[in-house]
């Protein structure tokens, strides 16, 4: 049917393994969560707060300018904040967000 079957066959293995990478680029990038917490009083970064996926073994700590970043996210999730001295936040995540999240404990 095809008469360089070989070479057909090379464009098509290039071309999946392009849209592979690019799917990997795309998913990679919508599964992450970024995100700030503040003290709401006075406004100043917590370090050190955990924030997690409630369920999951996934989490990670904001560091000293309270900033974290959570990858490979699976959506729908419940984003969990804590630290001691503070009360506990919980956000209700549907969707990848595209922007940092800005999260006040009190």
């Amino acid at each position: 049917m095809f008469r360089n079957n070989g070479k057909f066959r090379f464009s098509i293995s290039i071309l999946t393994l392009v849209m592979l990478f690019c799917l990997n680029d795309f998913l990679n990038g919508q599964n992450s969560v970024k995100g700030l917490v503040l003290n709401l009083e006075n406004q100043n970064p917590v370090s050190d707060a955990t924030v997690y996926i409630n369920g999951t073994t996934r989490g990670t700590s904001t560091d000293s300018n309270g900033l974290f970043e959570l990858k490979d996210v699976s959506y729908p999730c419940q984003l969990m904040v804590r630290q001691v001295g503070y009360e506990m936040q919980v956000l209700n995540l549907d969707n990848p967000i595209k922007d940092k999240l800005a999260i006040f404990l009190k």
